[in-house]
């Protein structure tokens, strides 16, 4: 189990949960999912699957080496990731090698690991777009739902000195870095170790085969763990001075050190060629396997400290016919009741696999054999380890067996149950908007506090996930929990889920839900001046809103239909809002009033109607000369204006000009501005006076109207 820390303000106590039962456990295995489901579609969802990790949203994430939806000249597809909920829905949210030479990876045989921004991250064997070669690995990341991005493929260098094969799944140092192994390539082709930042830049730290008969190890295949002391702590499956395998720390700087070299005791009894990660336990020494070696040469479980020193804890085979297991070929991890759990390949009753319980002192029980059902469709060969669901029941994959002989997730509920491994509480877990909420955290066998990370997220109900950051506790070496804890305040009315992701592989949650305070009913009035306006002229819309106590306060938002004419801000319970009307037809519009409430109030609204009417106008004229000799000419201009109080905007439509009332001298076009102009030849008419006058036609928005009468005299 990886643990870290989270963010500590005021230590909240609250019961911690034994680490062990006065009563006798049992293990049940059932499938949670079976691969190859989808054989209709060429095993679409996946064949042979990887560990599975516990994610933020309670959902496992894992890959499968072959199957998904794409297709390779050799095997049915080239490997996938899936979503699986704890009920065994699964989803493929990627295929790999969706283009030709597959630039996005192929056969991912390792477990992902969850970044501290909420994404997961992992490597694929082959596939790759290198520089100099293809199909050698890459590194990618993958969201929740399913936005990949590749950040690096291997053999970009001369020579592939930057790796080949990237094996081991990835662990996240505690700069925020990513740290994996290559299983060949580097400077001697015995593979490398590599950083990695969430970006994609990759810097080969070490070379392995570097010292003379590669005692400093060759062909990493583990993940590797970064421990207390800040150093990160892997094997190797061949090299070191016997040449099966080593143990080694290396620093953050590159600075490589051999602690062990298998195979140093007569007949390897100390265990031959390790596979696996290490773990750091919680009395702060690291514990593994070897697939080979020990008392029947069939693996081994060992301790090893920091400084190197050794010491076997179980050799398998040790009962009749294997029942004990053999060929551990994955790693440990320690659950929440202080036991190292893990799986061997071969063995036990049917001698198609184990799942084991094993104490810090080696006394081992065999908790399930696989094979143990017809057809094998419990599950066959588990070449990865156990993990700890956040309901304290362990989870695990086999490469074989299932319904369909293409592996499956499997589950083992214990009975009494163990305590979930991350544990979060929230106090109190309902309440309103802005409360204080008390969030403590504690992770059972913790083992240090500076090691892998700890993460926390909340996602909202619209399933949008924030990061909070990596966390930060305290450690108790007494009792090896470790805990945190904060003041938090209630977001909006909703209901959140909290998680706290460990080593990116175990999640604790807790639900908040917010829910808005009960609120007093407020009254909303609108009500338009003037009461029927004319077009052109303002109406100003007032709304009211009242309560039972108090002035209300917040803002209204008055609206035509689906179109927002404005929002305003309450002041002494009081908004207001003048609305222009110049453009609008004539006619009847109901407005609508809506009061947001507040933290006393709760929301309401009122509605009315502006009743809009045709603008009046008036219509002036203006003649220039009064007085004209034939055949001199006479202007004659109109001006069309509203006449209502306060009414903007110039009337459209013709005005036509008449002569002693009867005669019409020509209808003319206003312009924008609502004038009208002509000039008339007095060229044929007889000396006298004439009356003029000029008459607006009106328009669709205003009303006709005739000017004055003003003389022409014609001499």
């Amino acid at each position: 189990m990886f643990r870290s820390r989270f963010f500590l303000l005021v230590l909240v106590l609250f019961a911690v949960v034994p680490l062990s039962t006065l009563h006798a456990q049992t293990y049940t295995e059932s499938l949670v999912y079976s691969f190859c489901t989808q054989i209709q579609t060429a095993c679409s969802d996946g064949v042979y699957p990887s560990n599975p990790v516990q994610a933020l949203d309670g959902n496992f994430y894992g890959t499968t080496d072959y199957g998904g939806i794409y297709y390779s000249n050799s095997a049915p597809g080239n490997g996938s990731i899936y979503k699986l909920t704890p009920d065994g829905a699964l989803t493929t949210i990627h295929s790999f090698c969706q283009n030709y030479a597959c630039p996005d990876g192929s056969n991912p045989n390792s477990a992902l690991v969850q970044g501290s921004d909420g994404n997961l991250y992992g490597t694929a064997f082959s596939g790759g777009a290198g520089k100099v070669m293809h199909n050698q690995g890459t590194v990618f990341k993958i969201t929740p739902d399913g936005t990949f991005t590749t950040l690096y493929s291997f053999c970009n260098q001369t020579n592939c000195s930057d790796g080949v094969g990237p094996y081991g799944a990835l662990v996240q140092g505690s700069d925020g870095n990513f740290y994996g192994t290559t299983l060949y390539g580097g400077a001697q082709n015995y593979g490398t170790i590599f950083k990695i930042n969430p970006g994609g830049t990759l810097t080969t730290m070490y070379s392995f085969c570097s010292k003379t008969n590669c005692a400093d190890g060759k062909f990493p295949y583990g993940t590797l763990v970064q421990g207390l002391d800040g150093n990160f702590y892997g094997t190797t499956l061949d090299g070191g001075g016997a040449s099966d395998g080593t143990v080694f720390n290396i620093t953050p700087l590159g600075a490589l050190t051999t602690l062990y070299s298998f195979c140093s005791q007569t007949n390897c009894t100390d265990g031959a060629n390790p596979t696996s990660a290490l773990i750091e336990a919680n009395d702060g020494n690291f514990y593994g396997t070897t697939t080979k070696g020990g008392a029947n040469n069939d693996g081994t479980v060992f301790k090893i400290t920091s400084g190197g020193a050794w010491n076997l804890i179980y050799s398998f085979c040790g009962e009749a016919n294997c029942a004990d297991g053999e060929t551990p070929d994955a790693g440990l991890f320690q659950a929440s009741d202080g036991n190292f759990y893990g799986t061997t390949l071969n063995g036990g009753t049917n001698s198609d696999g184990t799942a084991f319980k094993l104490s810090s002192g080696g006394t081992l029980s065999t908790l399930y054999s696989f094979c143990g059902q017809a057809n094998c469709t419990d599950g066959q060969s588990p070449t990865t380890g156990l993990m700890q669901g956040s309901d304290g029941n362990l989870y695990g994959a086999t490469l074989n067996g299932g319904l369909y002989d293409a592996g499956a997730i499997y589950k083992l509920a214990v009975a009494p149950g163990l305590a979930a491994p991350v544990q979060l509480q929230l106090t109190p877990s309902t309440a309103a908007p802005g409360a204080s909420i008390s969030f403590f955290w504690q992770v059972l066998n913790a083992f240090s506090t500076t090691s892998q990370q700890c993460a926390a997220f909340v996602t909202n109900g619209s399933g949008v996930t924030t990061a909070l950051g990596v966390q930060r506790g305290s450690y108790n070496s007494t009792t090896h929990i470790y805990s945190g804890s904060a003041t938090l305040s209630a977001p909006a009315a909703g209901t959140y889920t909290y998680a706290l992701t460990c080593g990116g592989t175990e999640s604790g949650l807790a639900t908040l839900t917010v829910t808005a305070p009960s609120k007093s009913p407020s009254t909303t009035a609108l009500s338009v001046a003037p009461l029927a306006p004319t077009v052109g002229q303002s109406a100003t819309l007032t709304a009211t809103v009242t309560g039972a106590s108090g002035k209300p306060t917040g803002s209204v938002t008055f609206s035509y239909g689906s179109d927002v004419l404005h929002t305003s801000t309450l002041s002494g319970g009081v908004a207001t809002f003048t609305a222009s009307t110049n453009g609008l037809p004539p006619a009847t519009y109901p407005i609508m009033a809506a009061y947001s409430g507040d933290s006393n109030y709760a929301a309401s609204s009122g509605t009315d109607s502006v009743k809009l009417g045709l603008a009046p106008t008036t219509t002036a004229l203006a003649v220039s000369p009064s007085s004209v000799t034939p055949p001199g000419d006479v202007t004659l201009t109109a001006t069309v204006t509203r006449s209502s109080a306060g009414a903007v905007g110039a009337p459209t439509g013709s005005v036509t000009f008449y002569a002693d009332s009867s005669y019409v001298l020509a209808t003319v076009k206003v312009n924008g501005a609502g004038v009208a102009a002509l000039t008339a030849s007095s060229q044929g008419y007889g000396a006298g006076v004439y009356a003029i006058t000029a008459k607006y036609n009106g328009d669709s928005s205003d009303v006709g109207s005739t000017s004055p009468a003003e003389n022409v005299t014609v001499k």
